[in-house]
């Protein structure tokens, strides 16, 4: 963000389509500016930003950002468990449900 500018030019998409949101922004306090918008979870979005000082534009600056997944989302994955006799096998549909993820963290735990 400019130092002297007081608004900012926002527009941002979501990359797999929808529509274009397109604002005005007013400068945060430091060199930062705030979206507040509902922003889907586990997706990616391209945001360009222009500063604005007066009737001028600066560059376009271009960024493309993934939103997280929602906190709950692994209850949705519905592993299935194939036990054996010193090991386990378990698979999930994560591509599916939750794109963004790319690594998984899991536990074993001896029940009784």
């Amino acid at each position: 963000p400019a130092k002297c500018a007081s608004t900012y030019d926002v527009t941002y998409q979501k990359l797999t389509g929808g529509k274009t949101i397109h604002k005005q922004v007013i400068a945060s306090h430091g060199n930062s500016i705030s979206l507040t918008d509902e922003f889907d979870s586990c997706s990616e979005y391209e945001i360009r930003v222009s500063a604005v000082v007066g009737d001028e534009y600066s560059e376009e600056n271009i960024v493309t950002f993934l939103t997280p997944p929602e906190t709950d989302s692994a209850a949705r994955l519905d592993p299935i468990a194939q036990p054996f006799l010193n090991s386990v096998i378990a698979k999930w549909k994560g591509s599916e449900k939750l794109s963004c993820v790319s690594e998984y963290i899991t536990s074993i735990c001896k029940e009784g």
